[in-house]
């Protein structure tokens, strides 16, 4: 696993991309539906990531981005692009457990919902939450082929969370 700064844009360098195995072309971004994982929240795992993320006290979005032989998860924090490059061959496990959460909207209690998903690596394990809004395409970025061979799902059998035990700055994702 490799650990770069990115520029300003966020774009990775033609070596960066090679390390991961190269691009995909157009047709096979489609026929794949896409290489890119929706918005995630990073909770830890990575020093140099955790301290870009106390830079401020906003959320650590993440996302996730295919290539042929590994995977970029890239951080965004103020004005500072972070990306872990990651092998498919060092990525042993995802843990990808979907729980219940219960919210209250316009005066409605809905339950959606949510994942808590696990990177395990050889000499890590990288924490992320996938949100109740960007649950589906989530879900179906995992089931990717690209995950076939190291992704474990689960549902967490508790009853239903209350929208009251997550702060202020992640619920905005439950809605």
């Amino acid at each position: 696993m490799e650990i770069v700064e990115l520029g300003y844009g966020g774009k990775l360098r033609s070596k960066w991309v090679e390390y991961s195995g190269g691009g995909y072309n157009l047709v096979e971004k489609i026929k794949l539906r896409g290489i890119g994982s929706p918005r995630l929240i990073y909770y830890g795992g990575l020093s140099r990531f955790d301290v870009v993320s106390n830079r401020s006290n906003d959320t650590n979005y993440v996302n996730i981005e295919l290539f042929r032989a590994g995977l970029a998860l890239r951080l965004k924090k103020e004005d500072l692009f972070v990306c872990a490059l990651i092998p498919k061959a060092d990525l042993q496990e995802v843990d990808f457990e979907t729980f219940k959460i219960k919210i209250y909207y316009n005066g409605k209690e809905i339950v959606k919902s949510a994942a808590r998903i696990s990177l395990l690596l050889e000499s890590h394990k990288i924490d992320l939450l996938l949100g109740a809004a960007y649950y589906k395409p989530g879900l179906a970025f995992f089931k990717k082929t690209f995950f076939e061979n190291s992704i474990s799902f689960r549902i967490d059998p508790s009853p239903p969370m209350d929208e009251n035990g997550f702060d202020a700055g992640i619920f905005e994702l439950f809605i």
